[in-house]
């Protein structure tokens, strides 16, 4: 049994397509899954929120992982695209890249061509950039429990792993400060584990190593 991090990193894994209802610990695990490049590579997260993952790095990570940790505001697909093609050009290692949400930047456009082609070009540009220097890439997918992943087909089409976070029955998994709410993770289909949320991180996430 090793963690999930470990397991998709040895596994070499380069785009992970991380997706589930809100408050499911999506942001943390990709935080998380960034401790095993630190030191010897830095961490780019472009996000719409950085304020609430600047809050959400500092409880998880130590101060000299911290200084690695570059979180970058993202207001647009081109913006996130002119900013992924920046870092490519850099000659620091980089070890993960993390897109949170990619849902974000297409709410209400979904019915557009042109969004999809924008956001096609990204995950375009980022197979390949992972592919020339060995760098994670990890899709974020954000949406409500009634409807579908945003993309999902075009994002997956892209990914070597999927990863879905679910916080199904959390109402019998509380406790008395309404914390520890019980989650589900599934990988490629198959429910791997349980796990719990505190504010040090997700805890007691194992699955099975291959």
């Amino acid at each position: 049994m090793i963690h999930l991090y470990k397991w998709a990193l040895a596994k070499n894994e380069k785009m992970i397509h991380l997706y589930g209802p809100p408050a499911c610990g999506k942001t943390t695990l990709a935080i998380q899954l960034s401790k095993s490049v630190f030191p010897r590579s830095t961490i780019y997260f472009f996000t719409s929120h950085e304020k609430a993952i600047t809050k959400r790095a500092k409880q998880i990570l130590d101060k000299k992982s911290l200084e690695e940790f570059y979180l970058t505001k993202t207001t647009n697909l081109n913006d996130l695209f002119e900013k992924i093609q920046t870092i490519s050009s850099f000659e620091k290692k980089i070890g993960l890249v993390a897109i949170d949400f990619i849902s974000d930047f297409v709410r209400g456009m979904l019915y557009k061509e042109e969004v999809k082609n924008q956001v096609r070009k990204i995950l375009e540009q980022l197979f390949i950039f992972s592919s020339q220097t060995n760098c994670t890439v990890v899709i974020i997918n954000s949406f409500s429990i009634k409807n579908p992943a945003p993309l999902y087909s075009l994002i997956e089409s892209f990914c070597d792993l999927s990863v879905f976070l679910s916080i199904k029955n959390c109402r019998n998994h509380l406790d008395a400060n309404g914390n520890n709410i019980k989650r589900s993770l599934i990988v490629n289909e198959n429910t791997v584990s349980s796990f719990t949320i505190d504010k040090e991180g997700i805890k007691d996430l194992m699955i099975v190593s291959e």
